[in-house]
């Protein structure tokens, strides 16, 4: 290993250069390597999952509407920009994080109020409503309106939401990623919110004293 001083023919040179690799400290070292190197499965797996993520990266920053979205959020990141937060996004498992139920100050129908995991939005969410058998009682489409930070689906009957019915969350992410999550309705559920894994939140169980807008018999 060497190191130079003040020598005008290698001065800022970084990278690869023939055997040898210049370093941001200004070291010199042979190139290393990794043709004997046997990596792990979980090694070769994180390295094709980070191949993915750049993939992505460069297919989002190529697409205006992606691009636009990615560079907004990164006005609030300093230093990063739409590149480092697609990327971000891709190693962002999508999933729900809470489900409120009721009906807003403006709409008198009765609605699923829908938080999905993680600080980017979803490309789609779908929404099923389910006996125990697996007979479908109603399904559509979850709507995200514009700026903001939860998805809506208006109840189609509210007999759907009758405890001990499954409710079906199905959706993907930007990168692509799907996810699907089941959850059974019970007594808790109508009144305040379910949360991943099917755990009652700690605001749930503060706010276990209002009342429900959806008929439980």
């Amino acid at each position: 290993m060497a190191k130079r001083t003040d020598n005008i023919i290698t001065s800022g040179h970084t990278g690869r250069f023939g055997k040898f690799v210049f370093t941001s400290n200004d070291i010199v070292r042979s190139r290393p390597d990794f043709s004997k190197r046997v990596f792990s499965p979980a090694q070769i797996a994180h390295f094709t999952q980070w191949e993915q993520a750049i993939a992505f990266g460069r297919r989002a920053i190529r697409d205006p509407e992606l691009n636009d979205y990615y560079a907004k959020k990164a006005e609030q990141k300093k230093g990063l920009g739409a590149w480092h937060l697609a990327i971000k996004n891709y190693f962002e498992m999508p999933g729900i994080y809470s489900v409120h139920m009721g009906t807003r100050w403006n709409h008198d129908r009765v609605e699923l109020e829908i938080l999905s995991r993680g600080i980017y939005k979803l490309k789609e969410l779908k929404i099923t409503f389910s006996k125990p058998d697996g007979s479908i009682l109603e399904e559509g489409p979850a709507d995200l309106p514009d700026d903001d930070l939860f998805w809506y689906y208006p109840l189609q009957n509210e007999v759907s939401a009758t405890m001990g019915n499954l409710i079906t969350f199905s959706g993907c992410s930007l990168p692509g990623h799907i996810f699907r999550n089941t959850m059974t309705i019970r007594n808790d559920f109508p009144f305040e919110a379910i949360v991943e894994n099917d755990k009652i939140s700690q605001t749930a169980k503060k706010n276990r004293k209002l009342k429900s807008q959806l008929r439980t018999d």
